[in-house]
């Protein structure tokens, strides 16, 4: 005969079913009772809250602000894009003019290209053609 998932539930569940699990009365009234002062706990401390006037903190909304953007390392990523974007900003387009020595008008490298491209790529010394 082939076991098959009922009659395995009927062999080694049966007992189980059985057993009518019901919490005591001692125990439902210690679970009402912590119920009751953890209430009477959080509804003081509510209380307590309420009745304070709230102020203006600077370093909460700092921390607010810093866990809308996901926390100090995108904070430190974007602070530092800002400093770059304006330095660059302020620079223009020739980043040689804050290098010190050379004057604003002249350029830090010049570079005299050949006209045919190929000429830069050398041959090794002792190849030939």
């Amino acid at each position: 005969m082939q076991m098959n998932d009922d009659r395995l539930d009927a062999l080694f569940f049966a007992d189980l079913r059985s057993i009518e699990a019901a919490p005591s009365d001692v125990l439902t009234a210690r679970l009402i009772a912590d119920a009751k002062r953890e209430s009477d706990e959080l509804a003081a401390k509510r209380e307590r809250l309420a009745d304070q006037p709230t102020r203006f903190s600077l370093r909460l909304m700092a921390e607010d602000i810093l866990g809308l953007i996901g926390g100090w390392r995108p904070a430190l990523g974007m602070t530092a894009s800002l400093f770059c974007g304006i330095w660059f900003g302020a620079l223009g387009s020739d980043p040689a003019m804050l290098l010190p020595g050379l004057g604003l008008d002249s350029p830090a490298i010049t570079l005299d290209l050949p006209e045919n491209p190929s000429e830069l790529i050398a041959t090794p010394e002792g190849m030939t053609e």
